[in-house]
């Protein structure tokens, strides 16, 4: 199989969250006529920390992975002490929508979301599976749009 690095992707799916602490849910899948980004390299990546997603075939194996600013808003600066103007702070409760373009491969037979805990004081934790969809569920929910 190429590298989808070296793939063009005219059709993307325009996927949106929603998020109650870590629980993250599907809101809606619409396919829409646009290029994808290419994918960020296929390696291990158990020790890094961050937030990224990738697509997997019915084997379990990574076609697409890309690597982003976690979508997730669990934290937020704030005015802090003169020598360090701006800290961050954990939101109690985070809650929310994000959304996501990913890539339209017909051999994606999931999604599968990664990041680091969602707590400033182990955000540079490495990355655990944050939350996994079926290409099926996707699919079913999907409309096009031009």
């Amino acid at each position: 199989m190429k590298h989808l690095r070296t793939i063009p992707i005219l059709r993307s799916l325009r996927l949106t969250f929603s998020y109650v602490g870590s629980k993250v849910e599907l809101v809606s899948s619409q396919s829409v006529e646009m290029k994808s980004i290419i994918s960020d390299p296929i390696q291990e990546t158990e020790s890094k920390s961050g937030f990224w997603y990738e697509l997997r075939n019915a084997e379990g194996q990574i076609i697409y992975r890309h690597i982003q600013q976690n979508p997730i808003r669990y934290a937020v600066e704030v005015p802090s002490e003169p020598e360090r103007p701006i800290a961050w702070q954990s939101v109690k409760d985070p809650k929310g929508t994000f959304v996501l373009l990913i890539p339209d491969i017909d051999k994606a037979d999931s999604l599968v979301l990664f990041s680091s805990p969602l707590e400033v004081q182990k955000s540079q934790q490495s990355v655990k599976e944050l939350v996994r969809f079926d290409f099926t569920h996707i699919r079913k929910m999907e409309r096009r749009v031009k």
